[in-house]
């Protein structure tokens, strides 16, 4: 059957979808300015740990501060990020929706106005001019949808697994550190707990939280992009009005499951992100290519 053509590529660079990339930006920074102040104070209160060994009276006021915040960091912080991770998920589905031209989906929130998001995008630098999305040119709608919708799940799950593996081995190293230090000074096992956990327990907990959260996130991301695979693994061009009307009768259910991917806490730092872009960008541009080669029409 004929198949519609569609230009997202083109259209994801226009000034429309710049001012959503921007105020995106703007909003995950926000985050990340909440992120990157419970490490910090995390790291400065197990430091000061060391300090017990210079000022032996300070060590059970060192212990309680560094438990009680390890607590406090793990309800409130939390609840703190998780409205501010959902303003930013609107933004990302705004940017998804208009440009797949899908409905809007009762299940997220209301839209964030133009008022708003030019406020939040002025906060923002000028995206590089890189697109967010795959080049699909030449690949027909729906088929080109549901790729981006794969592409995304594919790269962001690839991001987390690396940003898992990374913060495992700061983990051991850090708690291989810590035992080192405990077993330096000789200390019984109440007292490693006392004046060498207890100070750290937030940075640990941090860390252990953050392994949960992104697991969870790679295990959703992994069934999502199962039921992409299984969708689109059939699709030529070729293919039955019914299996292509069935394809896109599953792009705003796709939709939905990545929008509730992305209001979950686990979040990784846009260090990380730009660190690994250069490598991501270029497999994921041959997988693009392939994709080309497979259903373009033109």
């Amino acid at each position: 059957m004929p198949l519609t053509p569609q230009d997202i590529y083109e259209t994801q660079q226009t000034p429309e979808f710049r001012l959503l990339l921007r105020a995106s930006t703007a909003l995950h920074r926000r985050v990340e300015r909440v992120d990157r102040m419970r490490w910090i104070v995390g790291i400065v209160l197990a430091a000061s740990a060391t300090l017990g060994i210079f000022y032996p009276d300070a060590r059970g006021l060192i212990s309680a501060v560094g438990f009680a915040f390890g607590l406090l960091s793990t309800v409130l912080w939390t609840r703190i990020r998780s409205g501010l991770t959902k303003d930013a998920a609107v933004v990302q589905e705004q940017f998804d929706t208009k440009l797949f031209g899908l409905p809007w989906s009762r299940m997220s929130p209301p839209k964030h106005s133009v008022v708003y998001l030019n406020r939040w995008a002025r906060r923002a630098p000028e995206p590089d001019a890189r697109p967010w999305y795959l080049d699909v040119r030449g690949i027909p709608s729906p088929i080109a949808e549901a790729v981006c919708q794969r592409e995304n799940v594919l790269w962001d799950s690839d991001l987390r697994k690396a940003w898992v593996t990374f913060c495992r081995a700061a983990f051991t190293a850090l708690v291989v550190g810590l035992l080192i230090i405990g077993l330096a000074l000789q200390l019984s096992l109440w007292h490693f707990l006392l004046w060498i956990i207890f100070p750290t327990s937030s940075l640990l907990g941090t860390i252990l939280s953050g392994f949960y959260e992104q697991t969870a996130s790679i295990n959703d991301r992994k069934k999502i992009l199962a039921d992409i695979d299984r969708h689109l693994s059939g699709i030529v061009l070729t293919s039955p009005k019914g299996v292509i009307d069935a394809l896109e009768g599953e792009l705003r259910s796709w939709q939905d499951d990545i929008y509730r991917s992305r209001i979950a806490n686990a979040r990784v730092p846009s260090w990380f992100f730009r660190l690994n872009r250069e490598r991501d960008e270029r497999d994921h541009g041959e997988e693009a290519a392939d994709y080309r080669r497979r259903w373009s029409s033109a």
